[in-house]
């Protein structure tokens, strides 16, 4: 949470506490308070200080600072037009934060766009505060900076603007490429994982709006006892509304939230448990060998033991998966194998319930947790994301085994002229084979399924040698 040091947030309350009776005596200016408390509770329960938060705190309290006067004037219309356009200036604030809020680091850091929406909410509550000045006719000479400043910018802003210049310029070719956006987290040594990615590709004017509707509620609902209980059942009523979701770890198999993720929270064994040897074999000891953040959605950024049984689950059944083309190279001195593979999921156990749509399955090299590998599917809706991050950056390469030249095994995407992907292109290649096994599996975008026949463009492996004919 953000330490209450945070000067923004610790004025907001004091203007909050100070001014309240005015609301109590005023009820069409209760919402502006009301709002403000839900900023400020937000800000409270923050896991860091953001400039542009800070920013639209300080620009709401600065205007907000300036009510006591109402009750030394006659109320008139046009000065309650102006206090209910206040009101929905300082709405459309605390939605925005807290929709803000509600995403991850990394995805609030590489939605390049997010400042400008900031900038747009502090230019409407500038134009309200300069007709709140005068409508109630005050000459204001001194604080005037807070308005007309620019949004401030902070070091992770700059950093992810930075990123995305040192990647090509184009935000959305960055945001729909994971690998991109993971390298970026590892970068500022913040956590990633699945949700990330969905938050990227989600508009956050969505939430606003929803956010804007939620609060017109808890103000309709609210509005008239408020005030006079301190605005504490507000805040009651918020935190109720915000319980935070609990998650369950595919890694430890604990219950986690956000707020209480971490890159060190989470302690796992990147091998499952031998039941023969009793022990776990990536560490033999019983304690964690590994320390990372938590994660809801089974991935293979790295190797974690929970995975292995999900992946067997799926590889050694005939009922679950269909292969469509696979490429296979056997190093003849050592007997390490190097492959990959492309199918479709049909269950993710044996005899379970089927998939709900299409699902493509690509598998590269052995899945253990002492080899490099790759276990991965991917619905339509999601090879459309991929496809306009490919088509923008280019970047086909799915997962490579090893740098080594001389052995490895890879997959990467097909593109047509336009960008879009066509098909997946299997190599496999051992360092006593001359030339590798190369297959291209054809696919349909739309459907997720397979478009036409194998191509095998390459035949490694030693060839055997047959004597020419007497």
């Amino acid at each position: 949470m953000v330490d209450n040091s945070n000067p923004s947030v610790s004025t907001a309350m004091q203007v909050v506490d100070s001014l309240s009776d005015i609301g109590r005596a005023m009820p069409f200016v209760a919402p502006a308070f009301i709002l403000l408390k839900i900023i400020i509770d937000i800000e409270q329960r923050a896991q860091e200080v953001d400039a542009k938060c800070s920013d639209l705190v300080e620009r709401i309290t600065f205007m907000i600072s300036h009510l006591p006067i109402l009750e030394k004037i006659e109320i008139m219309p046009s000065t309650r037009q102006v206090i209910e356009r206040m009101n929905e200036a300082i709405k459309s604030a605390a939605a925005l934060i807290a929709a803000y809020r509600k995403q991850s680091r990394v995805a609030r850091r590489l939605s390049i766009s997010n400042r400008e929406k900031f900038t747009q909410c502090a230019e409407a509550i500038n134009i309200c505060c300069h007709d709140l000045l005068m409508s109630l006719q005050i000459h204001q000479s001194t604080q005037l900076e807070i308005l007309t400043r620019d949004v401030p910018i902070d070091d992770d802003d700059k950093a992810a603007q930075t990123f995305v210049e040192e990647h090509g310029g184009s935000v959305d070719a960055v945001m729909y490429d994971r690998e991109l956006v993971k390298e970026f987290a590892q970068q500022q040594h913040l956590v990633m994982d699945d949700s990330v990615m969905e938050q990227l590709n989600q508009n956050i004017a969505d939430s606003v709006q929803q956010n804007q509707q939620r609060f017109e509620g808890i103000l309709q609902d609210n509005v008239k006892t408020a005030i006079a209980d301190s605005l504490k059942s507000i805040a009651a009523e918020m935190h109720a509304s915000e319980a935070e979701q609990r998650f369950k770890c595919v890694q430890c198999d604990k219950e986690f939230t956000n707020s209480s993720n971490g890159p060190k929270a989470c302690s796992y064994h990147r091998a499952e448990y031998d039941s023969w040897s009793r022990s776990f074999p990536c560490c033999s000891t019983s304690h964690p060998c590994q320390f990372a953040a938590h994660r809801s959605k089974h991935h293979c950024d790295y190797p974690y033991g929970n995975f292995f049984p999900r992946s067997r689950g799926v590889l050694n059944y005939t009922d679950t998966n269909e292969e469509w083309a696979s490429v296979e190279d056997t190093n003849l001195e050592t007997d390490e194998v190097q492959k990959a593979s492309v199918g479709q999921l049909y269950r993710w156990v044996s005899r379970g319930a089927r998939v709900e749509e299409n699902t493509l399955l690509i598998t590269i090299g052995r899945v253990w947790y002492k080899y490099p590998y790759y276990f991965s599917t991917f619905t339509a809706k999601e090879l459309e994301d991929i496809t306009k991050s490919v088509r923008l950056s280019r970047r086909t390469l799915i997962f490579r085994t090893s740098a080594d030249e001389n052995e490895y095994a890879l997959a990467e995407w097909i593109l047509s002229i336009s960008g879009k992907i066509t098909g997946v292109r299997l190599t496999a290649k051992a360092a006593t084979s001359p030339q590798p096994y190369v297959r291209v599996c054809p696919i349909d975008l739309a459907s997720c399924t397979r478009s036409g026949e194998i191509l095998t463009l390459s035949e490694g492996g030693m060839r055997s040698y047959t004597p020419a004919s007497p």
